[in-house]
């Protein structure tokens, strides 16, 4: 964890919901910055305090949870991941032949058969 003393100095609302915030901070040691470059694009959890009190236990639970959501954030839903992956499966699949289309039907009617057999017994 990187911590250094900061102040918001500027919010801006992108175009995709997202929001900027600009932090300024005093001069800071070579290493810092070189310790803040070194996380350049990195996807990372942002926490302020207005003091330089440590975070309490709550707050550091409270960013362990934040955390552990954003690694659970999914980019796209669970079918789709499921239709990529059977796209990847097919394009590997050297003895497959006809169209993907045909391929994800068949796949996906088996699996269906697979869990109405499951859920029978």
């Amino acid at each position: 964890m990187i911590t250094v003393p900061s102040f918001i100095s500027h919010l801006r609302t992108m175009a995709d919901g997202s929001l900027r915030i600009q932090l300024d901070t005093r001069e800071l040691p070579p290493s810092k910055v070189a310790e803040l470059y070194s996380q350049m694009k990195t996807e990372g959890i942002f926490a302020f305090a207005a003091s330089r009190d440590e975070f309490t236990e709550q707050e550091r639970e409270m960013l362990n949870v934040a955390e552990k959501s954003i690694n659970k954030e999914r980019t796209q839903s669970l079918s789709k991941d499921l239709r990529d992956s059977l796209y990847k499966l097919w394009k590997s699949d050297e003895s497959s032949c006809g169209d993907f289309e045909d391929f994800y039907e068949d796949k996906m009617e088996k699996m269906i058969e697979q869990i109405l057999r499951r859920s029978q017994k």
